[in-house]
């Protein structure tokens, strides 16, 4: 864990059935809010916002244009040894939006109080600062955890974490300099 499985094409092209599974989403859902109370956690989802977890009082609404997310997902599976279409991508990726826009259980939309970021024309490190700078440590959890280094079957027994607070003191030091 995680499973790489996830990224392969067959993967994706699949996941869009699970979503209209209301028991599924109910079993999920009902256990990321539990998850959400007792630990800080970064979720990544597309009805975390106006659906999971509502009352959250950090949403970001994180998209990119259809051209850069087909580029961004082309060079994925080109990594993971994929070679894949940009057209056929850009197709897919305009499916699965409308799809989820118009679904009738938890449809894909911003949330009224979420903080839009588009990223298009933006680096990882500027998309990280602007959340970051959206971020008061002092609301969270002074235990909270947050994982340094990605989890991989090569670091997954070393990975270092640290508050939160001490994360964002980091950042905010190289911020200064």
């Amino acid at each position: 864990f995680p499973s790489h499985d996830i990224c392969y094409p067959e993967t994706t092209s699949q996941i869009r059935f699970v979503p209209d599974l209301a028991v599924f989403r109910d079993f999920v859902n009902t256990h990321l809010r539990e998850l959400s109370h007792s630990v800080f956690l970064v979720m990544d989802g597309r009805d975390l916002g106006t659906v999971v977890c509502p009352d959250s009082p950090y949403k970001f609404y994180i998209t990119a244009s259809l051209q850069v997310r087909a580029e961004r997902r082309q060079k994925d599976q080109e990594a993971q040894g994929f070679p894949s279409d940009l057209n056929q991508l850009i197709e897919d990726i305009r499916l699965r939006d409308h799809t989820d826009e118009t679904r009738e259980i938890a449809p894909l939309k911003q949330a009224k109080d979420a903080f839009l970021i588009d990223t298009s024309g933006l680096s990882l490190k500027t998309v990280l600062d602007t959340v970051l700078s959206r971020l008061r440590p002092t609301n969270l959890q002074s235990n909270a955890q947050v994982k340094l280094t990605p989890t991989t079957p090569s670091n997954k027994k070393n990975t270092p974490t640290a508050s939160f607070a001490e994360v964002f003191s980091q950042w905010e030091e190289s911020n200064q300099e």
